[in-house]
């Protein structure tokens, strides 16, 4: 065979430009119909099919180049009479394979390539940029609009991956919640929330059969980096949601670790019954974080929380996120109510645990065992459950902010306190967050009795006029100021009818401390639920009894506190503001009832035992309390809260000079 004479002949017949075009053609189609197929949710063999009949086609194409081209008669065999008397130019006898047409492909390429790396309208370098983002709110594209439930948990398993990845700065869900019903542009939002990136997506249920689009932007001008369309299968949902992580980690060049990879591609469970219970729950537990809503309707949610995620563990007892969702309702409603029984929250320890054996990587379990072992004064666990929780989603705040509690109620490091709120301030973009953290310095400047600092705080917390807590204005003795703050941020519940009560016995306007009282006490009734944080106050009611002349009645209420305090004192349950409450308060019962040695005696033990650091502010409080009439300008008293005032002086000067240490260092280096 003369090959050079074969060669010849396959540039004659145009074989070589058909290799070429076709080579390129198919390339071209081979994107387009990835495209395609994203966008309109096809399964992944599809794709494959076209590459491997575009794969199939390229020898059979070779093979009509070789035998056939075109003539004014139509197809014909090159090798034929015809063919040798063919007045076609060559260009025409096989269109396709022109030098301009094959150009024009080439230029296609190249103009695809340009686009995609230097594209003006593009992020011309991703890696540049600050990796923040924020997933909106999912559309609920279902005719079932009690849908919306899946579509909220499909966008939250995606940022709940998002947020395991160190390298991302990923925005909470309360923070886009907003924008669920209000929602303005994009440029708008991502300003708002201090972002780059936006995540966007739509759900369609119709029975197990899921659409799932999401799509990946970047704010500042619009530009879709990402897109996808899914279509699958209920149970195919987890492998959905890795793959939008994944994707969108790659798109904005984010390397993830292998074992956080791990995690994301991990499936909890293949029930759909357990899924859509386990979806169904957290909906409505995410409902009982509305602070403005009534103790009915709070209890109510978490019932019906608690109820989907017993039906998701019967359907799937090996499905560890129920357990945790179960652990973090119990707590809720067992962390006041229940904190005088000797098994205090022992189904909360014996529900994250069953979740952590069944997954060991799983962030709220670690997140609810940690706030049990704070509440059983088991610091050392609780730091550890804290940390572990932050190691395994370094975007969620309140490990840290579970920190900050041991800090400063266990540990009583102030230092340390304000130097976790500067690392929470770090990583704090949002307005809500913004508020969240605004309210934890209140609270710390409560507990160190820097009045000003504290008033500064609660005031930045979102467009109030006035400090929040009416606890702000009752410890200087403004009783008049507190109870506004109470009336101008009244809620129909145990704690505000509690709260008036409190103030209007301090105002000596005891009738109407008692109508509250009782209120109170109606509500404890009928919500079936007793609130502890309320249940500190029978004593109080007890001696507004007492000043109206109904003294035996009054004593009964305060003898009743007597025994829930030296309960509490003994089981050590609760928070250290708990413990140490109840000493102040007994002294304080007894002051009031004339028996001085016995107020003395818990007074010297509150001293002792760190109750000036422990709850905050009571050596202000202390100089207004009514109960402590008698024993006020003794000596005794006087030497007892000059301690008092005295610590907390010198944490706060601490405080002081180490705030005005880093200001002058950021000074310098700018």
């Amino acid at each position: 065979m003369d090959l050079k004479k074969f060669f010849s002949e396959l540039k004659r017949r145009n074989v070589y430009k058909v290799a070429i075009t076709y080579a390129i053609t198919s390339w071209l189609l081979a994107q387009l119909a990835s495209l395609a197929a994203s966008s309109f949710g096809a399964p992944d063999w599809v794709i494959k099919m076209i590459i491997v009949l575009l794969f199939i086609g390229f020898p059979i194409a070779l093979i009509l180049a070789w035998a056939f081209e075109m003539s004014p008669q139509g197809m014909i065999r090159t090798a034929s009479v015809a063919a040798q008397q063919n007045p076609y130019s060559e260009r025409k006898k096989k269109p396709l394979t022109s030098n301009l047409f094959i150009g024009i492909l080439i230029v296609i390429i190249i103009g695809q390539f340009v686009y995609s790396n230097y594209s003006s309208n593009a992020v011309k370098n991703i890696d540049a940029i600050e990796k923040s983002i924020a997933v909106l709110p999912f559309i609920n594209d279902s005719e079932n609009k009690e849908n919306l439930y899946f579509c909220n948990g499909i966008m939250e398993g995606i940022l709940d991956h998002l947020s395991k990845i160190e390298a991302l700065s990923v925005t909470s869900r309360t923070s886009v919640e907003q924008y669920r019903e209000n929602k303005p542009s994009l440029r708008k939002i991502a300003e708002e929330l201090d972002v780059k990136y936006l995540v966007e997506g739509s759900v369609q249920r119709v029975g197990d059969q899921v659409v799932i689009f999401a799509q990946l932007i970047y704010a500042e001008d619009d530009t879709h980096l990402w897109s996808k369309r899914y279509k699958k299968q209920l149970t195919d949902v987890f492998a959905v949601q890795a793959d939008v992580t994944e994707s969108i980690a790659e798109t904005l060049q984010t390397i993830i670790l292998p074992e956080v990879q791990e995690r994301i591609e991990a499936i909890p469970t293949l029930n759909e019954k357990a899924y859509d219970y386990y979806l169904k729950g957290e909906e409505y537990f995410n409902r009982t974080r509305v602070f403005t809503q009534s103790s009915k309707d709070w209890l109510s949610n978490l019932e019906k929380a608690r109820l989907n995620y017993q039906m998701a563990i019967e359907s799937d007892s090996l499905m560890a996120e129920p357990f945790a969702g179960l652990a973090a309702v119990e707590f809720d409603l067992n962390r006041n109510s229940s904190i005088l029984e000797e098994n205090y929250l022992e189904n909360v320890l014996e529900l994250s645990n069953k979740a952590i054996r069944l997954n060991p990587n799983i962030f709220q379990a670690y997140l609810i065992r940690g706030r049990y072992y704070f509440n059983k004064n088991k610091k050392e666990l609780a730091k550890k459950d804290y940390l572990k929780a932050e190691k395994l989603n370094p975007n969620d705040l309140f490990p840290l902010w579970g920190l900050l509690n041991i800090a400063c109620q266990h540990d009583f490091d102030f230092l340390k306190g304000i130097k976790i709120l500067k690392e929470i301030e770090s990583k704090t973009k949002t307005v809500q967050d913004k508020d969240r953290l605004n309210i934890f310095y209140t609270q710390f400047y409560s507990r160190i009795g820097d009045l000003k600092k504290e008033k500064y705080y609660s005031n930045q917390i979102g467009d109030i006029e006035e400090p929040m807590n009416s606890w702000y204005y009752s410890k200087q003795g403004m009783f008049r100021e507190a109870l506004k703050s109470i009336q101008y941020y009244y809620e129909d519940n145990q704690i505000a009818e509690a709260g008036l009560g409190g103030v209007y016995l301090y105002l000596k306007e005891y009738e109407k401390s008692i109508e509250h009282y009782e209120k109170w006490r109606e509500k404890v009734k009928a919500d079936n639920y007793d609130s502890y944080n309320t249940a500190n106050d029978l004593h109080r009611i007890g001696q507004a009894y007492y000043l109206i002349g109904q003294k035996e009645k009054g004593v009964d209420f305060m003898k009743d506190q007597i025994k829930i305090y030296e309960r509490t004192l003994d089981l050590q349950h609760g928070t250290t503001f708990q413990y140490h409450g109840a000493l102040y308060d007994l002294a304080g019962i007894y002051a009031f009832l004339g028996e001085k040695e016995k107020s003395y005696s818990y007074l010297e033990r509150f001293e002792k035992e760190n109750g000036w650091m422990a709850f905050g502010d009571l050596e202000h409080f202390i100089k207004v309390d009514p109960q402590f009439n008698n024993l006020r300008g003794e000596n005794r008293f006087e030497v007892i809260l000059s301690k008092g005032v005295e610590q907390k002086e010198k944490v706060r000067q601490e405080v002081r000079d180490y705030l005005n240490s880093i200001e002058s260092v950021e000074a310098q280096s700018l």
